[in-house]
């Protein structure tokens, strides 16, 4: 039994060693490995190129990207795959199952609304004929097949009764008329009073109407100045608001230059921005191209911008510009080059430059500074 824990445990250890080991190797790989870089950029006659590649483990990680004819292509490869291809191959197959289904479920809609058109096409037939075969069968209950042809007694029976009928129609219209005249006088006599009446009525509407109208035009013309009175008021109100807040911005931007001043003024602080810059020109230097070749044609409107950046080339290729030839243009303004460089980069230097800057007397302070008076 002790013998199995031993073997489990001494299996256990191993496990964990492997584990410590494999840690070990990968921070180590991205400490001292470099990082390795190309690039090519060229501008002749307007036209811009440029192609730029990152490579890590001899090439096992690399990153690449082109710019031409105002496009961009990028490309990331692990071992040799191309991540960036895969991942837009996947969202173009799943944008055709979308819609693949899409004109499946479209598809569907359309049976399932022709059926019950047919349905209804055919239910109106039915009707139809349903109708056909009820006036036929009518016209058999009746005897009416064929046209039946008027005789002379039929035609005079026929004339004998418009007559009568037009006869009685006569009478009853003259009755009628009668009685309308006599109620045409009876409402002619009522209809005179009620329009004397009427004319009263309206001669004092048309008083108070007009007592009303002058009332509420002067009541309107009264609220309009009462209203444009508080409007001004509010105006001065909101533009007192916006003078105290732009006398606030002022004074807290004053409060903002004077700490610059402060913090610029203050010995410890130079102390750390030079020691800050001497660093900065280290990396400059670190990251700097091993080669390069080509040349360089330009010049600014101002020449004061031409030999500033003169010297920030010669910097950052540490005085030795090799192949690379430079010509700055100090009268003209322009643009032509075409460069080639390699260079590589360890991630161990910058750690110990971060390092430096921790361990410095006046970052601490500056740090313990902000901790204390967030100034």
């Amino acid at each position: 039994m002790v013998h199995i824990l031993l073997t489990i445990l001494k299996i256990i250890g191993i496990l964990l060693l492997v584990i410590i080991g494999l840690i070990l190797l990968i921070i180590l790989c991205a400490l001292f490995v470099p990082i390795r870089y190309e690039a090519h950029i060229s501008y002749k006659d307007e036209n811009p190129y440029a192609k730029i590649r990152i490579s890590y483990l001899l090439r096992m990680f690399s990153l690449k990207g082109e710019y031409k004819n105002k496009k961009i292509l990028k490309s990331f490869k692990i071992c040799g795959i191309d991540i960036i291809k895969l991942i837009q191959k996947r969202k173009k197959k799943k944008n055709t199952q979308k819609k693949a289904t899409t004109s499946e479920l479209k598809d569907g809609d359309d049976i399932f609304t022709e059926v019950p058109k047919q349905k209804r096409h055919k239910r109106h037939k039915n009707k139809k004929h349903r109708k056909k075969n009820v006036t036929s069968t009518e016209q058999s209950e009746t005897g009416n097949y064929l046209p039946v042809y008027e005789t002379e007694e039929n035609s005079l029976t026929k004339l004998s009764k418009t007559e009568d009928v037009s006869d009685t129609e006569l009478i009853n219209e003259k009755k009628d008329s009668l009685d309308n005249t006599e109620n045409h006088a009876d409402s002619e006599h009522g209809v005179e009073e009620e329009q004397i009446a009427a004319e009263e009525e309206s001669f004092f509407e048309k008083i108070f109407a007009k007592i009303k109208f002058k009332i509420s035009s002067i009541y309107g013309k009264i609220k309009g100045i009462l209203k444009k009175i508080f409007s001004l008021f509010g105006k001065t109100k909101g533009l007192f608001k916006k003078l105290r807040s732009v006398f606030g911005k002022i004074q807290k931007i004053k409060e903002k230059i004077s700490r610059i001043k402060e913090f610029i003024d203050d010995e410890n602080n130079r102390e750390l921005f030079s020691f800050l810059w001497m660093e900065i020109k280290k990396i400059l230097r670190y990251v700097s191209p091993r080669k390069i070749r080509g040349y360089l044609n330009y010049g600014f409107e101002d020449p004061s911008y031409t030999g500033k950046s003169l010297g920030l080339i010669y910097l950052i290729l540490k005085g030795n510009t090799g192949k690379f030839k430079i010509n700055p243009d100090f009268e003209n303004k322009h643009l032509e080059t075409e460069v080639h460089m390699k260079g590589r980069v360890r991630l161990y230097y910058f750690l110990i430059i971060a390092l430096q800057v921790y361990k410095n007397k006046n970052f601490k302070v500056f740090l313990e500074r902000r901790r204390t008076h967030g100034k």
